[in-house]
């Protein structure tokens, strides 16, 4: 499947999306390259826009972050992107058998990366600073996927999955605060 018709299955059509994943077979880096690798740009350079093309301000100042600063705070989102979303999976996987189900790594990285789609193609929002809010609904629809994704690919018992989803949200925000800090 290509990126983009799988991109569109993710977000129109998740619950199916999930049960054809799950009989996929892959390795980790067929998840990143080329989908999540292509994904992340997006963020990225949203944020290479709003902040190096556009600029911010209030109160009558207005800023600009020269081209080299706002290349290299690109270049560390998207990598640290890379990073959180391989740990997240990583740690999806890990806290399984916590709720009831299977330790499967590349389950629980296929969870993470394509429950990312929605926060991912939201994160265009980030270069219009009126509409930045909109990245917010991109990531809580992600958790949204999480929620469907859990009983399919990580077999816990469907009623764990509000808790087990807290937990992976908690984890999955202090990483997007990390992120920021870092790329700050």
């Amino acid at each position: 499947m290509d990126l983009i018709e799988r991109a569109r299955a993710m977000v129109l059509n998740p619950e199916p999306t999930w049960t054809a994943i799950e009989q996929e077979t892959t390795d980790w880096q067929t998840l990143f390259v080329p989908y999540l690798a292509t994904l992340a740009l997006i963020p990225a350079v949203a944020t290479f826009i709003a902040w190096s093309v556009l600029g911010f301000g209030s109160f009558g100042v207005f800023v600009r972050l020269p081209v080299a600063s706002g290349l290299g705070l690109m270049a560390v989102q998207y990598g640290m992107t890379l990073v959180m979303v391989y740990a997240w999976g990583w740690l999806i996987a890990m806290l399984a058998p916590s709720f009831g189900g299977e330790t499967r790594l590349i389950n629980g990285l296929k969870l993470a990366v394509y429950a990312s789609t929605p926060a991912m193609l939201a994160g265009v929002f980030g270069a219009m600073p009126g509409l930045s809010f909109l990245t917010l609904v991109g990531a809580v629809y992600s958790l949204y996927l999480v929620y469907l994704g859990l009983p399919v690919l990580m077999k816990n018992p469907p009623e764990k999955s509000p808790f087990y989803l807290a937990v992976v949200a908690v984890v999955g925000l202090v990483g997007s605060l990390v992120i920021g800090m870092l790329s700050s």
